[in-house]
């Protein structure tokens, strides 16, 4: 459970330094597009960075679920393997 735990989070991090990278170009492209005057880019890419930042906070609860997905599989494994432990069919 622990590495599908780790392998969840590291894919998270991964979608979001992605994402804030993408967020960033974005934020350079707004300020080029408002210092030229052009509207209509700005508010196109406004709404890509409404978008972005939408799926950053999705991540961070997929990552957030993932997590405590794992976590959860964990305890049952624990708890499973205990009953075993203490039915004695593990010759504990």
């Amino acid at each position: 459970a622990n590495v599908i735990l780790s392998d969840g989070r590291d894919a998270g991090q991964v979608l979001h330094r992605e994402l804030d990278a993408r967020r960033q170009q974005l934020g350079q492209l707004l300020n080029l597009a408002v210092q030229s005057g052009d509207a209509e880019a700005a508010r196109n890419i406004q709404t890509q960075l409404a978008a972005i930042q939408s799926q950053m906070a999705d991540a961070y609860r997929y990552d957030q679920l993932g997590a405590n997905v794992g976590m959860f599989g964990a305890g049952l494994n624990q708890q499973a393997l205990l009953s075993l432990l203490n039915s004695g069919l593990l010759g504990g």
